[in-house]
């Protein structure tokens, strides 16, 4: 960090921030199962640099913001020790810069990893946690690459960590059960819908493909997640 810290100094820039606001978010997930009070410093530290280079690509026009302004909404959240709704003008703000790059994972499945930040801020996630697995699912089908959806995990275990102190079970159960559902997806696990009667099917493991099949398979794709699935996206 001590670098990062040196950089900083130099000049912030977007990218510079974003950096940043990542080196305290790793360093939040570490200090979580040591020290609350120094993760929760960590997160502070999140906030602070996501909200800057939020504030940057705002400004200039240059970058689209939805990238820190998800990062800054998960760190309000996990800071947040209760319900509390997100503003209705932020979060059509940040779907309208998702909407505004072409279609590709991030931007895609960034929609609804918005859905589960919105949901578990109201305190509804228990109430739609299944149409949002059901929503992963289909983004799954399309776009099944493990280091994508090993960000996805991350992000939803690092928002998690707010339920340790919920008091709602139903609500700690929902969590529970998007991230277990979540972590199957990136191991290429692809789970079986669920039977009427409650009882759900035993998973069955999806055969792991080359780079090469993933993108002639995307190539024929008309779906625009399928085609833009490849491209990275940094410090997430």
């Amino acid at each position: 960090m001590t670098l990062l810290d040196t950089l900083h100094a130099l000049a912030p820039t977007f990218e510079r921030e974003n950096i940043h606001g990542s080196g305290f978010k790793r360093l939040a997930m570490l200090e979580s199962a040591v020290n609350r009070d120094d993760e929760q410093k960590a997160i502070g530290q999140m906030l602070e640099h996501y909200g800057a280079a939020e504030k940057i690509a705002r400004s200039t026009g240059v970058h689209p913001f939805f990238y820190p302004a998800m990062n800054r909404i998960a760190a309000r959240l996990a800071l947040a020790d209760d319900a509390k709704p997100l503003d209705n003008d932020d979060i059509t703000a940040v779907r309208g810069s998702m909407s505004s790059v072409p279609p590709d994972f991030w931007s895609v499945v960034g929609q609804t990893e918005l859905d589960v930040f919105v949901s578990i801020a109201a305190g509804t996630l228990s109430q739609n946690v299944s149409h949002l697995i059901e929503d992963f699912r289909k983004h799954h089908a399309r776009v099944s690459n493990p280091r994508m959806w090993d960000s996805i995990v991350d992000n939803a275990t690092f928002v998690r960590s707010r339920y340790a102190r919920h008091p709602d079970e139903n609500e700690r159960t929902a969590a529970d059960r998007l991230l277990r559902e979540l972590e199957l997806l990136a191991g290429g696990v692809t789970p079986m819908p669920e039977e009427s009667s409650g009882i759900r099917r035993a998973p069955t493991s999806r055969a792991k493909k080359s780079g090469k099949r993933i993108a002639k398979a995307n190539r024929h794709s008309g779906s625009p997640l399928a085609r833009h699935g490849s491209s990275k996206k940094n410090n997430r």
